[in-house]
């Protein structure tokens, strides 16, 4: 980086971060230590850049604002440095879990996550009753940590907590209103979450690939509005699977209390 001085320094090994050893600047690489990075960070007095590397901006911005104005912080997209690693797995095919988050919850999203939970008990009793779909309504300002939250949600849904049972059947549809949104969700919840695992799939829906006539149980579905009008592919038929509209998909799983 600019204002770097002497020789170039090389990182070796899996350290979760790194500090320059002439040079004012620190990156953390893995953000699951970024309490740890912090202390480190405050010995190193002379240190006025700090680069974090993580997909998620929310992530970026929680952990910009823990840092404190007397840095320069960058973000570094992880999936951007790994398009320059040799031999690494395409993210896009390895399903992620969501059986353990990489960023421990701060107290006002462990409140909000709860509100959350009761707010689904009451709108599935609702249901159960009436047999009227319920909707509920997630608000938070920009850098506050939604998407974490979620992660948080879908997590506490498919293992279940002491205070509410594992929902194991459950599918996720998540819609934005565009490809790039989605992908941008989709990144976001791969970086919250841990290792790969058989439940937790992220799914980017594409007219051309999606055949299924069901949603599989505790997979997150990612789509855009721009698959689902009137002429698309998805809500026409779908190849082999003729009269099989992605609306009734989805129909199939509207019926049922959770």
């Amino acid at each position: 980086m600019t204002g770097a001085i002497g020789e170039r320094e090389s990182r070796r090994g899996a350290t979760p971060w790194y500090f320059a050893k002439h040079s004012p600047f620190a990156v953390l690489i893995q953000e699951t230590k970024f309490n740890d990075f912090e202390e480190k960070l405050r010995e190193r007095k002379e240190i006025t850049h700090v680069f974090l590397v993580t997909d998620s901006e929310d992530n970026f911005a929680l952990m910009r604002r823990e840092v404190g104005r007397k840095y320069s912080c960058l973000q570094l997209y992880k999936t951007y440095l790994d398009n320059f690693r040799i031999n690494t797995v395409d993210r896009d095919v390895v399903a992620q879990s969501l059986s353990k988050m990489k960023l421990e919850l701060k107290d006002f999203q462990k409140a909000k996550l709860r509100e959350l939970h009761e707010e689904l008990v009451a709108a599935t009793e609702e249901f159960a009753r009436r047999g009227k779909h319920q909707g509920i309504v997630f608000s938070s300002p920009t850098g506050s940590g939604k998407t974490i939250t979620i992660a948080g949600l879908l997590e506490d849904l498919l293992n279940g907590t002491e205070d509410f049972p594992a929902r194991t059947q459950m599918r996720f549809l998540w819609i934005s209103h565009s490809p790039e949104l989605n992908a941008q969700s989709r990144n976001k919840l791969l970086n919250a979450c841990d290792a790969p695992s058989e439940v937790g799939d992220f799914e980017l829906v594409k007219s051309e690939e999606f055949k299924e006539e069901v949603l599989q149980p505790g997979r997150v579905y990612f789509i855009n509005t721009q698959l689902l009008g009137k002429d698309k592919l998805l809500t026409a038929t779908r190849g082999d699977k003729e009269g099989v509209t992605f609306w009734q998909t989805v129909a199939k799983h509207g019926t049922r209390s959770w």
